[in-house]
């Protein structure tokens, strides 16, 4: 059976460029932001990492309240290009084709939690540990199974603590270090007590 002309023109314009145009800027395709004009749209990009985010509304131009933690460029009417460039928070608002203010972003700089998970993962197999970012710093959590292992994970986490990509001994941050010892680490105290009687 011959596939129909529709079906036909249809799939060329899915694979031309005019199509993969119309498809980036496309709002009801996942995954999509949702600007919001209190401020409580929140973005989390990885320091010297890259992200694309998609925005449900078009914007015309932005502006970076910390031009130092990230760089932001507009790649399409609602792509947003983002750089993390150092750890820290700043807010980003977004106007429109008429120069309204359609809203503002948290936008949040972070170590790369994402591969220090998958470090974890793989060299310590079978631990509970969570990793979270607090103020610029590492936050570990979760539960090991011994003291060494919270160790190492600790030593790893460290190693995410690079200042910039040229330098290799000034860390910026800190490793808190929440882990919980788990197992049998329990001391087992026998007590006995004695009842003596005084006579005066």
């Amino acid at each position: 059976m011959k596939p129909s002309i529709n079906l036909l023109i249809t799939i060329l314009l899915i694979l031309s460029p005019l199509g993969q145009a119309a498809a980036q800027d496309d709002p009801t395709q996942e995954p999509f932001m949702i600007v919001s004009s209190t401020g409580n749209t929140k973005v989390q990009v990885a320091l010297f990492k890259s992200q694309i985010i998609r925005l449900s509304s078009p914007v015309k131009r932005i502006s970076v309240g910390n031009p130092e933690i990230g760089d932001l460029l507009i790649i399409g009417s609602r792509q947003i290009y983002i750089v993390g460039k150092s750890l820290g928070t700043t807010n980003v608002v977004l106007w429109d084709r008429s120069d309204k203010v359609i809203g503002t972003l948290n936008l949040e700089v972070t170590h790369d939690l994402g591969s220090l998970k998958d470090k974890l993962h793989e060299l310590l197999p079978g631990e509970v540990i969570e990793v979270h970012s607090s103020n610029g710093s590492i936050v570990l959590s979760g539960e090991v199974s011994s003291a060494s292992k919270a160790d190492m994970a600790v030593k790893l986490a460290e190693t995410f603590l690079k200042k910039s990509k040229d330098s290799d001994d000034t860390l910026q941050g800190t490793v808190l270090n929440m882990l919980q010892i788990g197992g049998a680490q329990q001391v087992m105290l026998h007590v006995q007590v004695a009842e003596i009687a005084h006579t005066l």
